[in-house]
């Protein structure tokens, strides 16, 4: 997974576990809500640094938690399986 597709995928569960919409994330982080759609799919090239500063400040996480990926989400489960069939 690369770092686009963790950021989309942390940012998508994310804002469902906040029940936050991308219009009013895009009006609250001051940032178009083109630029957060594009995030959520995971489809950017490159990112910001304060773009990502304001979407964690509103989704009151880290930026830590929207770049890094966890294994408790799709994705981590799929790359933990991976690593555990080849013991």
């Amino acid at each position: 997974m690369n770092l686009s597709e963790i950021i989309g995928e942390n940012l998508r569960v994310i804002m469902a576990i906040k029940s936050r919409r991308v219009n009013e994330l895009a009006n609250e982080a001051g940032i178009s809500r083109n630029t957060v759609t594009t995030l959520r799919k995971g489809k950017f090239k490159m990112i910001q640094i304060n773009s990502l500063d304001k979407l964690s400040q509103c989704l009151e996480v880290s930026v830590a938690d929207l770049v890094t990926e966890k294994a408790f989400y799709k994705g981590g489960e799929r790359n933990r399986a991976k690593s555990d069939n080849r013991k």
